[in-house]
C-alpha cells in the first residue's frame, strides 16, 4: 500500500511526503534467514 502527497504552494516551491506499508510473507520458500518481513517507509522532499 503507498500513499503519495504532491504539494506546490507556490510556483518555485514543490513538496512531496510519500509512505508506504509493505508486507512479505515467504511461508512456502524455504530460505536461510528471514521469512516474513513488515515495513513502514516514510520518504518527503523539499524542491
Amino acid at each position: 500500500m503507498k500513499l503519495s502527497f504532491e504539494i506546490y504552494p507556490l510556483d518555485s516551491v514543490d513538496l512531496g511526503f510519500e509512505y508506504t506499508y509493505e508486507i512479505n510473507d515467504d511461508d512456502e520458500v524455504i530460505l536461510v534467514g528471514r521469512t516474513e518481513d513488515k515495513r513502514h517507509e516514510f520518504y518527503a522532499d523539499f524542491m
